[in-house]
């Protein structure tokens, strides 16, 4: 509901902005990021990405714990030193190579997100399944929060809950409970 809301918001926004303005230094900041992107490196953005999907599978799997996920962050932190030295090289035929670099930075800052919140996180709750705290916790009632400080380190901090909107009160008091399961994906 919320994100059919935001993005409806957004899109008739969009449609009153005639000029969407940039500072030339934002723009140079987001330029040097792609310069520091491109040159020749050691590893390939592929492989370090396939090795950061089995590391989150192995550390942060279904069923999880303090010390998995405790050794998967030092683990990402190995991935992160790789990913400083990738082969990215654009021509005038492709940047492919280069949305693979943006990517991979990505996918090991959200790994590293997901990583922090689900530590913090010390319950079993909804899919968040914790083999070292197996129950709901109430003081754990909360929203986890991720932000970047100005050297782009990752920092959790706790939100308190806000109460439902009336229109989601509404469709979830109007759904039917599921009585046959059968034909549907369950984990």
């Amino acid at each position: 509901m919320f994100g059919k809301r935001a993005g409806r918001a957004a899109a008739q926004r969009s449609m009153t902005i005639e000029t969407l303005i940039r500072s030339q230094s934002t723009i140079n900041k987001e330029l040097r990021k792609i310069e520091d992107m491109v040159g020749t490196g050691d590893e390939i953005p592929k492989q370090i990405e396939s090795e950061l999907n089995n590391l989150m599978w192995n550390y942060c799997g279904v069923v999880r714990n303090a010390t998995s996920m405790n050794q998967g962050l030092e683990k990402l932190e190995e991935l992160k030193s790789r990913a400083m030295n990738l082969d990215i090289r654009v021509d005038s035929y492709s940047s492919n190579e280069l949305v693979s670099g943006f990517n991979l930075k990505a996918s090991i800052c959200a790994a590293e997100a997901t990583l922090l919140s689900a530590i913090e996180r010390r319950e079993s709750r909804g899919s968040h399944q914790r083999s070292d705290y197996p129950d709901i916790n109430d003081e754990q009632s909360c929203n986890y929060m991720i932000t970047s400080d100005s050297n782009s380190q990752l920092k959790v901090s706790r939100k308190p809950l806000s109460g439902l909107k009336k229109e989601l009160k509404e469709n979830l008091s109007s759904t039917k409970e599921i009585t046959n399961f059968s034909g549907k994906l369950l984990e």
